[in-house]
């Protein structure tokens, strides 16, 4: 261990390994040695010991007995009146599940998260400590997503999933959704602000891979939760035989894995359906079927195996594990983490306060978020910090950049060196280029980066005003905003 490491945690290692004084068992912690990505609990967290649910039983998950891990489900719509979002049912109540099952109003299902305390430090050659505290401590900072522009927040909510199109336009974050996609990252800032939300960005996704990391003792968390949904389905599949409004499409059989029943298929700009049929056309092909309006078809039409479907995860029995049985092909499964589903995998998500410089490959980040979300310029930056020193290149992740790089970012998770591979130190992939115009950030990979998803990868190769069918975002609700 490094001496910047020692000092800066000032803790014994009798406490590290999991005794001491009470005061130290209040703790929770976790280390990593910079080459594996499986790490060792540490404190509190030392005997507790943690296994994946899934949709055919449920996991080991002492964690949820934990104040720091203790949350709970509720259901945001936006006031008109106060012209603010809030909470109008809890999880457990006849109002939610009533709300759930009509599922007629425009409302967000948002995961609430307890305000914790943190240190994170990682030194120079890639060791990493995590500890958690439930209540404030010497030497610990608030979590990044709950002290927001000099308040601190008791509970900050993160919607369940991703925002989907929810008619005219319109984002909600429902089961039953497709995730909304091909959509700039500014266009959900205006959506989401009309609803009194905010966008998901590095403030929250670091909080939750300091919570992550330490309940899965793993940087690849593919390992201890599933693969998530990637791989296969992305690639363009080339419709074989024209059809005139049609609910179906018909492609070659070798694809038959990439369109099952109960997922979705991408036809067109940002044109989703949900897949409810699947059967042999001829000995060469299959049709796929679907519902809503009729599509008309090509030759030169190409689809594919979409987004999975927002709540494709809802009958995982914890709120950590995969649905082994959503898909039939392996690689195609829906994950659920910390009670949210597809944070990584699925679809990239934007980090709406995270950038790239032209020129300088510095990273810069807005400490509001919640205020003025314009992207800056090197000759009016906005208020936004600078970061580490972007790498200019793709592949996986080996180390991350050292807290004493940091300054007051010291929550950051931003590739310093890159060699790593598919599952050590990290397993995440991280991609960039030479470039010089500004670029924004994605987060988690998407449908094709295959493997490469996870709760570390990052994009830092697509413009400011980027909209793919694979670009998306999550909802941050702040209950005092």
């Amino acid at each position: 261990m490094s001496d910047i490491l020692h000092s800066s945690l000032v803790l014994s290692s009798k406490a590290g390994s999991g005794g001491g004084s009470s005061d130290n068992q209040d703790l929770l912690g976790v280390s990593f040695d910079g080459t594996n990505a499986a790490g060792t609990r540490t404190y509190g967290a030392a005997d507790l010991s943690f296994t994946k649910s899934t949709d055919q039983a449920a996991g080991t998950d002492p964690f949820r007995e934990n104040p720091i891990y203790q949350g709970y489900y509720v259901l945001v719509k936006y006031n008109s009146t106060t012209q603010k979002a809030e909470i109008v049912a809890y999880e457990g109540t006849k109002k939610y599940d009533d709300m759930i099952t009509a599922n007629e109003e425009d409302f967000d299902v948002v995961r609430m998260f307890p305000l914790f305390y943190f240190k994170h430090i990682i030194d120079n050659q890639g060791k990493i400590q995590i500890v958690l505290s439930k209540t404030a401590k010497a030497g610990f900072k608030p979590s990044p997503m709950h002290y927001r522009n000099g308040v601190l927040h008791e509970w900050i909510g993160i919607t369940r999933y991703a925002w989907g199109n929810a008619g005219s336009g319109a984002i909600a974050a429902r089961a039953g959704l497709y995730p909304l996609t091909n959509t700039t990252r500014d266009s959900f800032e205006t959506k989401a602000r009309a609803r009194g939300m905010r966008v998901f960005g590095i403030k929250e996704a670091s909080a939750l891979q300091i919570l992550g990391c330490v309940k899965y003792a793993n940087l690849n968390w593919q390992s201890a939760i599933g693969a998530g949904f990637s791989g296969a389905p992305t690639s363009d599949r080339t419709i074989t035989i024209a059809q005139e409004n049609a609910n179906s499409v018909i492609v070659s059989n070798s694809y038959t894995a990439n369109f099952p029943v109960g997922a979705s298929i991408y036809l067109a700009s940002n044109d989703f359906r949900t897949i409810t049929g699947n059967t042999a056309y001829d000995e060469d092909n299959i049709e796929v079927s679907f519902g809503g309006a009729p599509f008309t078809s090509t030759t030169s039409t190409k689809v594919h195996g979409g987004l999975a479907i927002n709540g494709s995860a809802d009958n995982v029995k914890g709120l950590d594990g995969e649905n082994t049985a959503m898909h039939a092909s392996a690689n195609r499964r829906s994950v659920i983490i910390l009670g949210i589903e597809n944070l990584f995998g699925n679809c990239w998500k934007f980090l709406t306060d995270t950038m790239r410089m032209n020129g300088t490959s510095a990273s810069y980040f807005n400490p509001n978020p919640d205020g003025d979300s314009t992207y800056p310029e090197e000759s009016n930056l906005r208020g936004w910090q600078q970061g580490p020193i972007i790498l200019t290149t793709s592949g996986y992740i080996k180390r991350f950049a050292p807290t004493y790089s940091l300054g007051d970012l010291t929550h950051l998770s931003i590739p310093a060196e890159l060699g790593g591979n598919e599952n050590n130190p990290v397993g995440d992939y991280q991609y960039s280029n030479d470039a010089t115009e500004r670029k924004c950030c994605l987060f988690g990979g998407t449908l094709g980066g295959g493997a490469f998803g996870g709760p570390f990868c990052l994009s830092w190769s697509y413009g400011l005003g980027v909209a793919g069918w694979f670009d998306g975002a999550l909802g941050v609700f702040v209950p005092d905003l």
